[in-house]
């Protein structure tokens, strides 16, 4: 299971109650396993930055090491019908998100 959240307060206070609900979940299906992405972060913002320490404090390895910053090209991207790193692959999201398919295929492997 992929779960995406912002690195802001309720996004992250949200995210106890989907970790209830992922125990809750686990008790029928002992192999369920989760990741958490951390998206639309601005880095250098002091909250976000707070709430990223928090949460891979709080969720340890769960935690992607690769997280998604705020890019005004993805709506754009979107509304095209395009993948990002196909509609701009020099925007600041796009490697990103090679680095999480990366990252993804790399904890898969159990590597």
């Amino acid at each position: 299971m992929l779960i995406p959240t912002q690195p802001e307060y309720f996004a992250a206070y949200n995210l106890k109650t989907i970790m209830e609900d992922i125990d809750s979940l686990r008790q029928h299906n002992p192999r369920l396993s989760y990741r958490i992405l951390l998206t639309l972060h601005q880095p250098g913002n002091p909250t976000h930055e707070e709430s990223v320490r928090q949460i891979r404090a709080t969720c340890g390895p769960a935690v992607f090491e690769t997280t998604i910053p705020v890019d005004p090209r993805l709506p754009d991207s979107a509304a095209a019908g395009f993948p990002i790193n196909y509609f701009d692959p020099q925007a600041p999201s796009s490697g990103l998100y090679c680095a999480l398919a990366q990252e993804l295929a790399r904890r898969a492997e159990g590597t």
